[in-house]
């Protein structure tokens, strides 16, 4: 990778709330990050995709994704759902410099000038699903 925007985060939750707010179905290939409520550095969300979103809107960055990218083909380009869809946790994240493309597989994300906010994704673990107030608690 090029630059200096790149920053690497693990995927944590012990500094999670006791609930998480609840999964949000994507209706839409499109979607974007920045159109889910999550307004703190470190708010997190379940997303539930539908599937077969790859090129379907805008997608820039690689593992740290820019603010106007379709969020379920950024699972898609991570590899943390497949063509068919399925669950991934959305952590909204700092502002980068710069988001830098890259191809994994047959999805290719573009570069992208910086923005105050950044977003990632990952596989949803068990006590994470737990915490989503879609199961009660």
């Amino acid at each position: 990778l090029k630059g200096e925007a790149w920053h690497g985060y693990p995927t944590d939750t012990l500094d999670l709330s006791p609930s998480l707010p609840p999964e949000h179905v994507v209706q839409d290939c499109m979607e974007t990050f920045d159109k889910l409520p999550l307004e703190t550095f470190g708010d997190s969300v379940i997303i539930n995709c539908p599937g077969r979103c790859g090129g379907a809107g805008k997608l820039a960055g690689t593992l740290i994704y820019s603010p106007d990218s379709s969020m379920c083909w950024a699972a898609e380009h991570a590899k943390v759902i497949g063509p068919r869809g399925g669950r991934a946790m959305v952590t909204r994240r700092h502002g980068q410099n710069e988001f830098f493309g890259s191809t994994e597989g047959s999805e290719q994300s573009q570069d992208a000038p910086g923005a105050n906010a950044s977003y990632t994704v990952a596989l949803p673990t068990s006590d994470v699903e737990l915490q989503s107030t879609k199961y009660g608690r």
